[in-house]
């Protein structure tokens, strides 16, 4: 079982990583994808909801 959780953490920690680095608001880091940052404000959406999307 203890294996098995373990696994499970390493694939979330892999998923986890790319999309925290995609969020606009990296820690540390600024975002690599600025203008696809600036096309969603102008569209009206916010990070806030990017990040609830993901999540589900």
């Amino acid at each position: 079982m203890s294996e098995q959780s373990v696994r499970v953490s390493e694939a979330e920690s892999r998923v986890l990583e790319p999309i925290g680095q995609a969020l606009p608001s990296a820690p540390g880091e600024p975002p690599k994808s600025e203008t696809k940052s600036v096309s969603r404000k102008k569209r009206g959406y916010k990070p806030a909801t990017d990040r609830g999307l993901l999540k589900k």
